[in-house]
């Protein structure tokens, strides 16, 4: 009777091992035809769209020790935030926001619709940030940062640095670098420049990884008609700069209701890292927003914003 049983067990052990057999054959052709899939997805070139924005948000504890810091910032605020809230922005690399309820506010406010944000701790001995709040729909986390050395002048007070995150759309990776380097033409404040230059160059090479491509935005508070001084700027950051197709190509001028300057200039940049990608920026626009405050118009910053519409591609390039 025993062996009788045994050889009536053998078929069905034989089919268990073949049912079992056959399930791990299906799991491995699914991997085998998700794996194309997978890669598509990754290779598929994305458009996305992002900002570079300083909108002037001084620290309006210190207003009343000084007319400069008192620029409305409290009615313009609430003005910016409904405008992000509705564009159709992937990310925002705001500057100068400097005042801590102001940031709180911009985070609080703007986290439905830009869930991922990063900022930056204010340094030991420093009354304020550097200033930078980067904020996101699409998936965002923070890299690395870089506070550069106690800058001159008024810009002594902050902890000016530079802040590297990556971001991630459809399965396209990238990075960007938000930063607002020292104002001033001194010959102090240009020779400060330059080694902020360098140690965004410094931030960039020690996170390089290959077919990536960064992002380098901000308010660079360097002249593009300074030609001398812009030139340096792109060759020791190792960044391409793309044109402003606009009539008027400046980020500060005479027309804004915050500023007296004779002619416009731009400081304010978006560069591109390629790093053998065939990610590129395809537009840029500058961004004037107005709003009317006691009969009259006011700019919603003293500097202009810039769009740009940039294509993500992480094949190499032919």
């Amino acid at each position: 009777m025993r062996r009788k049983r045994n050889v009536e067990e053998e078929p069905n052990q034989r089919k268990k091992g073949m049912e079992g057999g056959c399930k791990y054959w299906w799991i491995g052709l699914g991997m085998v035809l998700l794996l194309p899939l997978v890669s598509w997805a990754q290779s598929k070139p994305v458009e996305a769209k992002i900002v570079c924005w300083n909108i002037q948000m001084l620290p309006n504890s210190l207003a009343l020790f000084s007319k400069a810091l008192r620029k409305k910032q409290r009615i313009r605020a609430p003005w910016i935030i409904e405008h992000c809230k509705e564009a159709p922005y992937d990310l925002i690399v705001f500057q100068e926001v400097f005042d801590r309820d102001i940031k709180r506010k911009l985070k609080r406010e703007l986290k439905e619709q830009y869930p991922y944000q990063v900022d930056t701790k204010i340094a030991k001995g420093c009354l304020t940030s550097n200033g930078i709040l980067i904020v996101s729909r699409i998936p965002m986390k923070y890299i690395d940062h870089v506070i550069y050395a106690k800058g001159v002048h008024e810009d002594g007070w902050a902890a000016k640095g530079c802040t590297l995150v990556k971001a991630e759309k459809e399965g396209q990776e990238f990075y960007v670098a938000g930063t607002h380097l020292q104002s001033g033409n001194s010959s102090q404040a240009v020779a400060h420049r330059v080694l902020q230059y360098q140690d965004i160059r410094k931030l960039l090479d020690r996170n390089y990884i290959a077919n990536r491509s960064v992002f380098v935005m901000g308010d660079m508070n360097t002249r593009k008609s300074n030609v001398a001084q812009y030139t340096k700027m792109i060759e020791i950051m190792q960044v391409k700069d793309f044109p402003l197709n606009d009539q008027e190509p400046y980020t500060i001028d005479a027309k804004n209701s915050w500023n007296n300057h004779a002619q416009g200039i731009q400081l304010d940049y978006i560069f591109l890292q390629a790093h053998e990608t065939n990610t590129t920026i395809l537009n840029q626009h500058i961004l004037r927003l107005k709003q009317e405050h006691k009969g009259k118009m006011i700019d919603l910053a003293d500097h202009y914003g810039i769009v740009a519409d940039i294509v993500l591609s992480n094949e190499g390039i032919d």
